[in-house]
């Protein structure tokens, strides 16, 4: 826990120094908000893919959450759940991400896996993002729409989910990945 608490305080000043507090955001919400945001502004600011859609997630007004799941997938067809990432509004209105997770395993068993199975395992399989809309409960059961998409790193597949009402419709962004 306490291992836990500083790695979070040592992340949230790195990424403060890295995007340049809110400078980062300002430009970001010029633009849809999808996973290609994080993406495609990466390089600008000299950071890795990975630590800039944590970075997002976790300061964006909106309700987005992220999940960080293993590379390998074990022979029951899962892969380990390494984080979960929620924006202050997600994590207030829906909890973690990660607890919804059954045994805090992500399902990918041949693409057939629920929740994000099908994304994940298509995502790991191609140089491009995949994604699909998705149902998730808030703390009072009502359910609402999100949009949840996949990326693989080569290291990590990370699966990001938006909520399908606070999509902006900003500067739209392609992922190229060579």
């Amino acid at each position: 826990m306490t291992r836990d608490q500083l790695e979070d305080e040592a992340y949230l000043a790195g990424g403060h120094l890295i995007f340049q507090g809110q400078r980062f955001h300002e430009r970001a919400l010029d633009y849809k908000i999808s996973i290609a945001t994080p993406i495609a502004l990466a390089g600008d600011y000299g950071a890795s893919l990975h630590a800039t859609i944590r970075y997002y997630v976790l300061h964006h007004p909106d309700n987005l959450a992220l999940l960080v799941a293993g590379r390998y997938v074990s022979s029951a067809g899962s892969l380990p759940i390494w984080r979960s990432i929620e924006s202050p509004s997600f994590g207030a209105r829906f909890g973690s991400l990660a607890d919804r997770m059954p045994r805090g395993k992500l399902l990918i068993d041949a693409g057939a896996g629920q929740p994000f199975g099908d994304i994940g395992s298509r995502a790991m399989c191609a140089a491009d993002v995949a994604d699909k809309e998705i149902v998730i409960p808030d703390a009072d059961g009502e359910k609402h729409e999100f949009v949840a998409e996949a990326f693989f790193n080569q290291h990590n597949l990370l699966i990001m989910v938006t909520e399908k009402k606070a999509a902006r419709f900003g500067r739209r962004i392609r992922v190229a990945v060579s």
